[in-house]
């Protein structure tokens, strides 16, 4: 793979050549954020390599996006999505064991004032102003329809969600998605103490609980 950067002339100044396939990019106040098969590489204006963030070395990255002012998103697939911190690097991750719902994260969106995010849970808003916090304040989800379902790539309009999966093109009305305060879950096994409790009906597949 070759990346180049060109002058107003059109004459290549640098030039990075490497075995790695480039999946995804994003160019942003001058770096460039680059991921291959795994992990991510951040290049400077002159194509320098100048970090390598050790928290993604073994990541399969699936999305990189701006965030805000001072992060980027990442979306991977296995370890839910991450918020890079554009200064120092650093990453603060969001997962089923931390603050999440979901490993898998195929494509994210920012529209309006919600973070869009297709999961192996369906796909999800949540509250751009909160995960600027640290907080995760789900806003609405479709989950139903599209809990089994991969969906690769969406658009977000203001009636509709155009959205692509392995086999089909969709078209939801953004009026389909729930509101959510607290998200749809399945449950496996509720431990209140060290016994299992197991008197919940098997055939009830979603359920209400709610848990604080």
């Amino acid at each position: 793979l070759r990346i180049a950067r060109f002058n107003l002339t059109g004459k290549s100044k640098y030039n990075i050549f490497s075995n790695v396939i480039h999946l995804k990019l994003l160019t942003d106040n001058s770096l460039i954020y680059t991921s291959g098969r795994t992990g991510l590489e951040i290049f400077d204006g002159e194509m320098n390599l100048i970090q390598k963030p050790k928290a993604l070395i073994n990541s399969k990255i699936t999305s990189i996006i701006p965030f805000d002012h001072d992060h980027i998103f990442i979306g991977t697939i296995g370890n839910g999505f991450q918020l890079l911190n554009k200064k120092d690097f650093s990453v603060n991750s969001f997962n089923t064991e931390r603050n999440f719902i979901a490993n898998d994260v195929y494509f994210a969106q920012i529209k309006d004032s919600l973070l869009w995010i297709s999961t192996e849970k369906g796909l999800l808003a949540l509250k751009h102003e909160a995960l600027k916090h640290n907080r995760i304040q789900f806003s609405k989800s479709i989950s139903d329809e599209f809990s089994s379902v991969k969906i690769n790539f969406f658009q977000v309009t203001e009636n509709a969600i155009w959205a692509i999966t392995d086999y089909s093109i969709k078209i939801i009305p953004t009026s389909s998605a729930h509101n959510e305060v607290n998200p749809i879950f399945y449950y496996e096994l509720i431990r209140p103490s060290t016994n299992p409790l197991n008197q919940i009906p098997k055939k009830k597949k979603k359920n209400s609980l709610q848990l604080k």
